[in-house]
């Protein structure tokens, strides 16, 4: 049995060879957990916000279940656009399922996004929902 001495412990050739592959599999869940959204996956994550934005016209609150369950993916995503879509689908739901807001943070960061690199429809729900915090706040 090899054994190799590093300082005061001895790590023999077995439990060396099983160190080793227990770091390359952390190695390769970091690169995966890391790893940039490529548009694919965006456009996945997006078609799923749209089911889950139908569902709370009926049922807001297993929406907003379904949309919490989606929130590692988009963070993992990085796509800025994707990342908003979701803050500006939740405080649709929240709204929709009378979860009143504890402040204007969130709205105005979508206001913000939105106002900039938004289409119409989705400058006009931001502002909608924006009406619809500030009036919850009064």
């Amino acid at each position: 049995m090899l054994i190799f001495a590093t300082g005061n412990n001895e790590i023999t050739q077995k439990h060396f060879k099983h160190m080793y592959k227990r770091h390359i599999i952390l190695y390769c869940l970091a690169i995966t957990l890391f790893a940039c959204c490529n548009d694919e996956k965006k456009d996945i994550l997006l078609h799923r916000m749209e089911e889950v934005r139908a569902m709370g016209d009926t049922a807001p609150l297993k929406a907003l279940e379904e949309l919490y369950a989606l929130e590692p993916e988009i963070a993992s995503c990085k796509s800025d656009y994707a990342y908003h879509k979701y803050l500006l689908l939740r405080t649709r739901l929240q709204d929709k399922a009378f979860i009143l807001p504890c402040s204007t943070d969130t709205i105005e960061t979508i206001v913000g996004y939105f106002s900039e690199h938004g289409n119409n429809e989705e400058q006009m729900e931001a502002y909608y929902y924006e009406g619809s915090v500030y009036r919850d706040l009064k």
